[in-house]
């Protein structure tokens, strides 16, 4: 495992650890649920952390013909919110995108993100999102020589996008599914990687 994957996970362990214990006292608290028996619509001050993780798609170059080439990987997210008022906020995050095979090489990236939280209740429990910001990359690509794809690491500032549900398994827990768009700079291309996942969002 990368060093960023246990980083990753170090995080996530923090983040659970102290939003399990945010989340017992607010079941001691009953003024912890507002009058629609949602959380996640707040005034001011409603504050989460979420871990995810999915399936990341890389949408660059395979070079030439015959070489093997992957485009899937495993992707894992942590982030931590805070809301403006009940229905936008601002989000900090922190992705690892796993790596693919790659004309006799690998390309792989990871990245730090800062996004603008839109949100909006469709039932009493269920709600939709959407977020865009920007995401500070780092890539790695090696390959064969003669693939035509160019090697080396890249760092960029890029946009990054995406939608989703999150379900209410609690007051201070939600279920999510998630869909987003990172764009990236690999050595000599500007690409972007698409992600799927699903993961858990504390409330605290």
């Amino acid at each position: 495992m990368s060093k960023n994957r246990l980083s990753l996970c170090a995080l996530a362990l923090v983040s659970l650890s102290m939003t399990l214990g945010a989340s017992a006292n607010a079941q001691t608290n009953p003024e912890a649920t507002n009058a629609s028996g949602s959380t996640w619509y707040t005034p001011i001050g409603g504050r989460y952390f979420g871990i995810e993780a999915g399936n990341a798609n890389y949408r660059g170059s395979c070079g030439l013909g015959g070489l093997p080439c992957e485009t899937n990987s495993n992707a894992y997210s942590i982030y931590s919110g805070g809301m403006w008022n009940k229905n936008f906020g601002l989000e900090l995050g922190a992705t690892d995108f796993g790596s693919v095979d790659r004309a006799g090489g690998t390309a792989k990236a990871y990245g730090f993100s800062l996004k603008a939280v839109g949100m909006a209740p469709l039932t009493e429990s269920l709600g939709a999102y959407a977020k865009v910001g920007t995401l500070y990359s780092r890539t790695t690509v090696s390959a064969d020589a003669g693939s035509g794809i160019n090697t080396g690491k890249d760092t960029n500032w890029g946009l990054t996008y995406g939608v989703g549900l999150n379900f209410d398994l609690s007051p201070t827990v939600a279920a999510v599914l998630a869909w987003d768009r990172a764009n990236v700079q690999f050595a000599g291309s500007h690409d972007h990687i698409n992600t799927t996942s699903l993961g858990l969002k504390f409330k605290f």
